[in-house]
């Protein structure tokens, strides 16, 4: 496709449930997410967040390049983004599993990569908002972060580089589901469909845990 088209609903739907039912051995959790999972009309790409089996995340950028419909174009440890014989872009979003050692308990992140990776990206600073309300930072590649604090970074030689705001010394809180993350954010289940900047006062709310 060529940039800013797009294709219709079931033929999107169509492609994720294809490249789902490939990969779901590879995975121990793989889930449809971005405007497909929205249902959107028409979509621009096609998005999937995926939980690789241990030591099976190599094996998974394997199959994808074994495909000769497919062309990788990006590879990194959060993403894999291919480019199929048609013209479609697929970004696939890595997810992680929890981890205990000795430096402590840190939730997994699959439910975070699928909230943030649904969208609307609208929606997402709107959440991002909300969470800053409360005390909390919501991280899309890590999780719904507490305990830490915002502070104001100026790059070094500044010259006309605007400073940024970044979040220092919190820790992963909720990041496993998507439900735990709206709950702990004052919110009820949202419907991946209502996730659209201009129906958040139809959001259902409830009493965010301490």
């Amino acid at each position: 496709m060529s940039q800013g088209q797009t294709i219709p609903l079931a033929t999107a739907q169509k492609i994720a449930e294809l490249i789902r039912s490939e990969l779901a051995g590879y995975c121990a959790q793989i889930e449809i997410a971005g405007s497909v999972r929205r249902q959107r009309p028409h979509c621009s790409d096609i998005d999937l967040v995926l939980l690789p089996k241990d030591g099976l995340r190599p094996e998974i950028e394997a199959r994808v390049r074994a495909n000769p419909n497919t062309r990788v174009i990006k590879s990194g440890p959060q993403i894999v983004q291919l480019l199929l014989a048609n013209g479609v872009q697929v970004d696939l979003y890595m997810a992680r599993t929890a981890i205990n050692d000795l430096a402590g308990y840190i939730p997994g992140n699959f439910g975070m990569r699928l909230l943030a990776m649904t969208g609307s990206r609208e929606h997402n600073v709107w959440l991002a908002e909300l969470a800053k309300q409360k005390g909390y930072h919501f991280a899309p590649y890590k999780g719904l972060m507490r305990g830490g604090r915002y502070a104001i970074t100026k790059p070094a030689g500044a010259g006309s580089a605007k400073p940024t705001v970044e979040y220092l010394d919190g820790e992963v809180w909720r990041g496993e589901s998507e439900l735990e993350i709206l709950r702990a954010l004052g919110l009820g289940w949202i419907p991946p469909e209502a996730r659209e900047i201009d129906r958040v006062n139809q959001h259902p709310r409830e009493e965010a845990p301490c």
